[in-house]
């Protein structure tokens, strides 16, 4: 009886579920030869069970044999919404594939990874099947998952049977970088790969727990239904993909990334924290420096495949060309030297050296990488145990019918639990036994609190950082392979002119990933080219070379270079599918416009560029603006059939790319310079202020938008703060009642009185569930309903960019998905199988909705009503540095939206190009009456904008806030009065009345919730007293000024000024047709 024989017995023994158990454990050939042993070994180890249910599942005994008409009743693990699901016994997943198998622990992978999902293949409800009928919050999948993990841990490798079970230790890994590591980027590929590389290296540090421990040991992230680990799967396991090939999307995930029917493999999702299970305190401390080892020895490897890299493209590439061409190169640098100087000489030199395979001392930057990369990551841990290790892992009542204090107060002393009398006093009452899993939710905020504790008391050391820094961050030396480290790390670093010879050399050798005036260090160029050159693609079984293959092949030698540039990008977008920032700005106005204006004016500057630039910046143009944006709802609006380019000039060819809209970005991909980039620049203004075109000063890539949004109060539910009462969950119909010690009095005062408990099976399910929220919801309508990208998307943690005109309804579609309100597009369901027709937490795709094809047809997991999250969202000008609008993100959401009273904040932000900001915070309760009076705007065109700067104007002097009279919307009803247009605004007048009405009332409510949480005798106060108070107090809530509603205003106004910008273009350029 092995490690992996008595998880997978563990795995598939469930008592109340006769589709998990005996006949299937019986038709494992890995099981039978140690079959009597596993089974006698059961009598024990089902204490994992017990502890997976924790104390409240295993004391609410359930009537045996229920007959239920109407199916099985489950229940929303934190709201307690209830739906009736209907299960058929006899449709059981065929097994035949793998029972034969004698390998255990493949075994164990396979009924983890298939066997929960090929049931829901058969029967759309599946994995709501609970595995307790008193208790329904956890679904059976998830609760056996739990089971076996804990099984892991209390009877690890090496268990002797008679031996005690182990104490399961959880384990809190996480990491940090030491510098911006996401925030130091110039162009997206920087953005992108700064996350992704965070979310790959936490991905690899998980895998290795998992083949080691198996995969259900990691509690935070799930690892069930990831992509990037289910494509690390099949390279373990490769007869596993036909059983991939079975699943609702019917490929593999390197299959779907390749066909483009997903980004999932490019996107990041796994978060910098790992929790797991495992086995007393010595494994925990194994496990904790194993992870911070490998952590290191997985980047730096990642960083000697890049060098490796970088020192052969560059030898080859210097190698290639002759010595008129080297000294040609010199020349392009250094402009200002004549050939025969000495210090042209001496640069000529430099590249021969470079070149010469034999001179291994010109290479010698190794320990300079090895020193920067070394102190890329912070790695830091802590450990608790499930219960106090002196003590046993459940008790029962003793003689006298009481529970053993001492035993109590000892889990209590580990948990150190944030609820007061705990467990209490109905819990004490009505158990018959306790057992430390109702102390989990309190270990997991404990864990939390440790952390954080070690974090802030470790010291860390940054290399010195001599000579020239990176131009992107400004930390850390940029590398050159002449800086060696031990003899530059206390002078002057590598001369100036050097460096500014091999970046430009860089430029060459990798066209299309550097421009030649950027100095990157160690970790920045390792972040850039991690993906192609570092292995990591390959590493997920991504085909590099037959990407390559692809590309067409190379043309006559006098396009070579351009050909080379195009090639580079081509690679580098076909992987990492990711846009830039032209093409998310001007995405939504693209997919509109159908191939009208956006024709015209790529044919226009194609024109104007032949006549000013040779025929083969011509081509290179039409290349580089034919390619695909990689915003996928655009893109296939443009280009259904996905039809390649042809060599001609034929405009319904290819895709559009948003860059031809910029002039900064569109020379850079060109690799023009200083002169050639100033004409580009001309002659793209030119072209938008084209009376066909109709621009102006303006154009669709002048403004993009990014999104950060966290739930709320996670940690609360986790801990058991924000849960519900037990009578909202539990099915008081199923319990049996029939037992000599139960107490009808006793349970009614615990299920009224108790708030529910999160044990190791609930947070699981929940950690499982929100993969439906993070995995296929937000991708779903970030880039499916709108034309927009997720950067990040884990659990709670959304990051995505849009478009400007897509972020109100978004923010709508969001944040229904987010608590299982209704669909604003009406495209989910979210009262399936509720006989009440009440919302059960959970979103249903509608049957026939053809958008939907690609999710799974079965219910998505939503966090249920009363859920709210806070965003950050940034309105960000083309001409403003990327790390500004990464940091003024951040802070929009934690820093702003978060300190709303009661969270559920949003904080909008402008950033100018000038450098000015505007920003409004609103809260999101108000947000769709907001949007009620705000998507009128096409009906009033440019006369509501200067209404509303008015309002905001006007408001803030002339209204305050009051218990009853409403000031602001009558003060706002007379200025619209008196406006011209009030026949023409009338409807709109009486919403935007409604709508600061609700302000007013929110506003209110704020007011009232501050003086009864600071002030000992508000009630005694009157309204204007409290308001005078909170006007004093260096403390007072965030967004209730009066002000605060001007900057709302403000910002709509300018939102409503852009849609009908965009507006304006299309009927100009209209007339201008017609009048042609």
């Amino acid at each position: 009886m092995d490690f992996y024989q008595r998880k997978l017995y563990a795995l598939l023994r469930s008592p109340e579920s006769p589709e998990w158990g005996n006949n299937i454990v019986s038709q494992l050939s890995c099981l039978q030869n140690n079959i009597n042993e596993l089974e006698s070994w059961w009598q024990q180890g089902k204490q994992a069970r017990e502890i997976a249910a924790s104390s409240d599942h295993f004391n609410l005994k359930s009537i045996d044999n229920q007959e239920n008409s109407e199916g099985i009743r489950a229940c929303h693990p934190i709201s307690g919404q209830k739906q009736n699901i209907l299960l058929k016994v006899e449709n059981q997943p065929n097994i035949d594939f793998i029972k034969n198998e004698p390998e255990a622990k493949k075994v164990f992978w396979w009924f983890w990874r298939f066997y929960p999902e090929f049931f829901a293949n058969q029967q759309q409800d599946a994995l709501l099947s609970p595995a307790h009928m008193v208790l329904p919050d956890c679904p059976l999948h998830s609760h056996q998952s739990a089971v076996s993990a804990l099984t892991g841990a209390m009877f690890p490798r090496g268990w002797k049977d008679g031996n005690k079970p182990k104490t399961p230790y959880l384990l809190l890994f996480s990491f940090s970088p030491v510098q911006e590591f996401i925030k130091s980027s110039r162009k997206f590929v920087d953005f992108w790969a700064g996350s992704y590389l965070l979310h790959y290296l936490s991905s690899k540090l998980c895998w290795y727990i998992a083949d080691k421990l198996g995969p259900d040991a990691l509690i935070v992230p799930s690892l069930w239904n990831q992509e990037i680990i289910d494509a690390l799967i099949i390279k373990k396991y490769s007869d596993f993909e036909t059983d991939f090939e079975k699943l609702p999307n019917g490929n593999n995930p390197v299959k779907r990334f390749d066909n483009k029917l997903s980004t999932s493999l490019s996107t990041a999702g796994f978060p910098n924290t790992i929790t797991v299970l495992v086995s007393g305190k010595e494994n925990a401390r194994r496990w904790g420096n194993y992870l911070s080892a490998k952590l290191k020895k997985e980047w730096v490897e990642i960083g000697k495949k890049v060098r490796k890299d970088i020192r052969e493209k560059v030898t080859n590439f210097l190698q290639e060309n002759n010595e008129e061409e080297l000294k040609s190169i010199v020349t392009e640098v250094f402009s200002e030297l004549e050939q025969n100087s000495p210090e042209f000489e001496l640069y000529f030199k430099e590249l021969t050296d470079l070149a010469d395979e034999k001179k291994h001392g010109c290479w010698e930057w190794g320990k300079l990488w090895e020193v920067q990369l070394q102190n890329t990551w912070e790695p830091y841990w802590t450990a608790i145990p499930l219960g106090n290790p002196e003590t046993s892992l459940a008790i029962k009542r003793n003689d006298n019918n009481y529970f053993d204090e001492n035993w109590l107060k000892n889990q209590d002393n580990i948990a150190q639990p944030v609820v007061e009398n705990f467990p209490d006093q109905f819990e004490t009452d009505f158990y018959q036994y306790f057992n430390v899993g109702t102390w989990w939710g309190s270990i997991q905020q404990r864990l939390g609190l440790c952390l954080n504790n070690v974090k802030y008391t470790r010291n860390w050391e940054i290399p010195t950082a001599p000579g020239e820094r990176s131009t992107i961050s400004g930390k850390f030396s940029a590398v050159h392979p002449r800086f060696n480290w031990h003899k530059f790390r206390e002078g002057r670093g590598q001369a100036s002119g050097s460096m500014r010879l091999f970046w430009n050399v860089m430029k060459l050798a990798y066209p299309g990933l550097f421009n030649g005036s950027e100095k990157l260090n160690a970790l920045e160029i390792t972040k850039r080219m991690a993906w192609v050159y570092g292995g990591v693609a390959e590493d997920l079984g991504i085909d590099i070379n037959s990407i390559i293959k692809k590309i067409k092949s190379l043309p006559p030698e006098e396009e070579k270079e351009f050909q080379l540039v195009e090639e580079n990008q081509i690679i580098y977008e076909q992987l990492i599918r990711f846009p830039n920032s032209s093409s998310i700005a001007s995405a939504r106005f693209i997919h509109d416009d159908n191939h009208d204006i956006t024709s015209q004016y790529r044919q226009l500057l194609s024109d104007k560029i032949k006549n000013k630039f040779s025929n083969r910046y011509r081509k290179f143009f039409d290349s580089i603006t034919r390619r695909a944006s990689h915003v996928l709802k655009t893109d296939k609006k443009i280009n259904p059939n996905n039809n390649q380019i042809n060599n001609q000039n034929n405009n319904s060819n290819g895709y559009y790319n948003g860059v031809m809209f910029s002039s900064k970005w569109l020379a850079d991909d060109m690799g023009l310079k200083t002169d050639d980039a100033a004409k580009l620049k001309e002659l793209v203004n030119e072209a938008h202020k084209d009376k066909t075109i109709g621009f102006g000063e303006g154009s669709p890539a002048d403004w993009w938008v990014i999104l950060l949004a966290d739930g709320d109060g996670m940690g609360d539910y986790v801990s058991g703060k924000k849960l519900e009462k037990y009578s909202f969950y539990v099915e008081v119909d199923a319990v049996d009642r029939t037992g000599e010690q139960f107490n009808h009095s006793q349970f009614e005062n615990f299920i009224k009185n108790t708030d529910k408990r999160m044990g190791p099976a609930t947070h699981i399910g929940l950690n499982r569930a929100l993969l439906d929220f993070s995995n296929r919801l937000v991708p779903y309508l970030t880039e499916q309903r709108f034309c927009g990208r997720v950067v990040y998307s884990g659990g709670d943690d959304v990051m995505v960019m849009l478009p400007i005109e897509d972020l109100p309804e978004y923010l709508l579609s969001l944040r229904s998905a987010w608590c299982g309100g209704d669909d604003p597009y009406q495209e989910f369901e979210n009262n399936h199988n509720n006989t009440s027709n009440l919302p059960t937490g959970y979103w249903y795709p509608k049957q026939g909705v053809g958008n939907l094809k690609d999710l799974p047809q079965r219910p998505h997991f939503t966090m249920g009503k009363n859920a709210t999250m806070s965003a950050g969202i940034v309105f960000a000008h083309k001409s403003v540095p990327l790390p500004t609008v990464l940091e003024s993100l951040w802070d929009a959401e934690s820093g702003r939206a978060k300190k709303i009273t009661g969270k559920d904040g949003l904080c909008f932000r402008v950033i100018y190009g000038g450098g000015n900001q505007l920003e409004a915070l609103m809260k999101g309760e108000l947000l769709a009456e907001w949007w009620d009076w705000v998507k009128d705007y096409q009906d009033y065109q440019d006369k509501l904008a200067p209404l509303l700067y008015r309002l905001a104007e006007e408001l803030p002097r002339r209204a305050s806030i009051t218990e009853n009279h409403y000031l602001f919307s009558k003060a706002a009803k007379v200025i619209m009065d008196n406006r011209d247009s009030e026949k023409q605004l009338h409807e709109v007048f009486i919403k935007i009345e409604k709508w600061l009405a609700s302000w007013e009332n929110w506003v209110k409510g704020v007011i009232e919730k501050w003086a009864e949480d600071n002030l000992k005798d508000s009630k005694n106060l009157s309204f204007e007293q409290k308001i005078q108070i909170i006007q004093d107090s260096k403390s007072k809530p965030v967004g209730i000024e009066p002000e605060d509603l001007g900057k709302i205003l403000r910002f709509t106004a300018f939102w409503i000024d852009k849609r009908v910008e965009r507006w304006k273009w299309r009927e100009l350029s209209e007339k201008s047709k017609a009048k042609s």
